[in-house]
C-alpha cells in the first residue's frame, strides 16, 4: 500500500513542480509522508518567492469593504466623494 501512496505522491509532486512523472520517479522509493510534506514544502516555497511582502493595492477584502460603502480604513467619506466627482467631472 505504501508503494502507491508514494506513487500517487509523486504524481502529485511531477504537477506541483512541472515535470514529467517520469523525472522524478526515483522518489516513489520513499515513504509516502515524506514526499507530502516535500510537496508542501515546495508549494510554500512558490508561493513565498512569487508572493510580493507588501502589495500597492488593498486586498479583495478592502475593496469589497469599499464597493459596500465600508471605507477600510484606506479613504476617508469625504477624499472618496471627492474621488468619485474628479472622475464624474472627467467623464
Amino acid at each position: 500500500m505504501g508503494d502507491l501512496r508514494s506513487r500517487i505522491e509523486v504524481t502529485k509532486l511531477a504537477r506541483e513542480l512541472g515535470v514529467e512523472e517520469s523525472e522524478i520517479s526515483f522518489l516513489t522509493a520513499s515513504a509516502p509522508e515524506d514526499l507530502r510534506e516535500l510537496r508542501r514544502l515546495t508549494s510554500t516555497a512558490r508561493c513565498t518567492r512569487t508572493r510580493p511582502a507588501t502589495t500597492a493595492k488593498p486586498g479583495p477584502s478592502a475593496a469589497a469593504s469599499r464597493a459596500l460603502g465600508g471605507d477600510a480604513g484606506f479613504h476617508s467619506a469625504s477624499s472618496r466623494s471627492r474621488r468619485i466627482a474628479r472622475q464624474s467631472a472627467r467623464s
